[in-house]
C-alpha cells in the first residue's frame, strides 16, 4: 500500500519527497514491493526533472547511509546491480552523446524547475560510486563521450591524491579524455601526450615522480621515461633537488637523474650534487682540490637555518666513501671548537631530512 502511494506521489512530480523512499524499497528484500518500486521509478525515466532526483537518490544510496540494521556489504551489493544500474544504464533513444543510456540522456537535459537536481550533482555522486566490482559502470565510463563525465574523470588526475586503480584504467581506456593544457602533466603522460610536458615548471618533476607510483595499466614506466627525457629547465633542476631530499620518491628521482645525466645549472649546486650522488670521476674533475665542497660544508655548518643539514650530508657521504671529511679540515682550522675524537657528530637535523638550506625550500607534491 505504501509503495503504491509513493508511486502515485512520484507521478505528481513530488520527486524530492518520495524518490529516496522508493529507492530504498526497491533495494530492499526481493519481492512484490521491491519490484513495484523499481517499476515506478523506471516509468519516470522520460521526465528529466523527476528522473534527475531518482538518479541522484539511487547513486547516493549506493555509498551513502545504510538504513535499518542491514550490513553495509549487503546493502551496497544489492543497490547498484538491482536499482542504480537498471535505472541509469537502461537503453535510451539516440542522442548527442554515447552510450545511448538513460543517464547520458538525462545529463543532456538540464532541469528547468528550481527543484530539479543539477547535472553536476548527479555526476559528482556518480564519481563516488566507481568501484572495481561494478564492471558495467567501468565499461560505461570507459566509452562515454559526455563532456560532464569526461571532465569529472579528468579531475581525478588533478588533485593532491593519485587516482585509484579503477579510475586509472577507465581514463586510459576512454579515447575521449584528453589533457587540457601543458599543466595537465599526470594526465598528459597517461594519454601519451609528451608534447604537453612543461620543462619550465618545477612541479612537473614532482608530478612525474608521483606518477611512478601508478602501477595500473603499466603507467609507472611511462612516468619513468618522461622523467629521463626532460629538457633543460626548472623541471630538470627539480629532479636533481628531489634526488637529494629524503622524502618519498627520492630513489626514483635519483635514478632518473643519474640515468639521464642531469646536473644542476649552478656551479656550486653541481659540485654538491656530484658529491652526494657519488659520481666521483665527474666530481674530481669539477673540484680537484676539494675547496668547493669544503666551502659548501662551511656555509651549511655556520648557517643559522635549523633545517640546513647539508654539512651533515656531506660528512656522512665522505666517511661512508672513505674520503676526507671537510669537518676534520674545519676542526683543524678551529682548534677551539674541537671535540673528543670519539664523540658523536653534532647534528642539527630537523624532523624532515633534505638539503633545503642549500637548494631552496622544497615543497610537497602538487599535481597540475
Amino acid at each position: 500500500m505504501a509503495t503504491a502511494w509513493l508511486a502515485w506521489e512520484l507521478t505528481r512530480r513530488r520527486s524530492t519527497v518520495v524518490a529516496g523512499a522508493l529507492v530504498r524499497i526497491a533495494a530492499g528484500p526481493p519481492g512484490p514491493a521491491a519490484q513495484r518500486a523499481l517499476c515506478a521509478l523506471a516509468e519516470m525515466g522520460e521526465d528529466p526533472e523527476v528522473f534527475g532526483e531518482i538518479a541522484y537518490q539511487a547513486l547516493l544510496h549506493c555509498d551513502g547511509e545504510i538504513p535499518d540494521n542491514r550490513s553495509r556489504a549487503v546493502w551496497r551489493e544489492r543497490m547498484w546491480p538491482s536499482v542504480a544500474a537498471p535505472l541509469l544504464l537502461a537503453p535510451a533513444p539516440a542522442g548527442r552523446h554515447v552510450p545511448h543510456v538513460r543517464l547520458v540522456s538525462l545529463l543532456d537535459h538540464e532541469p528547468t524547475a528550481s527543484t530539479g537536481r543539477k547535472a553536476e550533482h548527479i555526476v559528482g555522486q556518480l564519481m563516488m560510486c566507481v568501484a572495481p566490482r561494478r564492471r558495467d559502470l567501468r565499461g560505461f565510463l570507459s566509452t562515454t563521450d559526455h563532456p560532464l563525465l569526461l571532465e569529472a574523470l579528468a579531475e581525478q588526475w588533478r588533485g593532491r591524491f593519485l587516482p585509484s586503480a579503477t579510475e586509472t584504467e577507465i581514463v586510459v581506456a576512454n579515447p575521449h579524455i584528453v589533457p587540457r593544457d601543458s599543466g595537465d602533466t599526470l594526465l598528459a603522460v597517461a594519454k601519451d601526450r609528451p608534447d604537453l610536458i612543461d620543462d619550465d615548471r618545477a612541479d612537473t618533476a614532482d608530478t612525474l615522480v608521483d606518477g611512478t607510483r601508478l602501477t595500473a595499466a603499466g603507467l609507472a614506466d611511462k612516468y619513468r621515461r618522461a622523467l629521463r627525457r626532460l629538457g633543460p629547465g626548472a623541471a630538470r633542476e627539480r629532479v636533481c633537488e628531489l634526488a637529494l631530499i629524503r622524502l618519498q620518491g627520492q630513489e626514483e628521482a635519483r635514478a632518473a637523474a643519474l640515468d639521464a645525466g642531469y646536473l644542476p645549472a649552478g656551479e656550486r649546486d653541481r659540485v654538491v650534487f656530484l658529491y652526494l650522488t657519488r659520481q666521483w670521476e665527474l666530481y674530481d674533475t669539477a673540484d680537484p682540490d676539494g675547496q668547493k665542497i669544503y666551502d659548501a660544508w662551511v656555509a651549511s655548518h655556520t648557517s643559522y637555518v635549523w633545517s640546513d643539514t647539508l654539512a651533515d650530508e656531506i660528512s656522512e657521504t665522505a666517511r661512508d666513501a672513505g674520503r676526507a671529511d671537510p669537518r676534520d679540515r674545519w676542526l683543524a682550522a678551529h682548534p677551539e671548537r674541537r671535540i673528543a675524537p670519539d664523540a658523536p657528530l653534532p647534528r642539527r637535523r630537523g624532523p624532515i631530512g633534505g638539503i633545503s638550506g642549500a637548494w631552496g625550500d622544497s615543497g610537497g607534491s602538487v599535481h597540475t
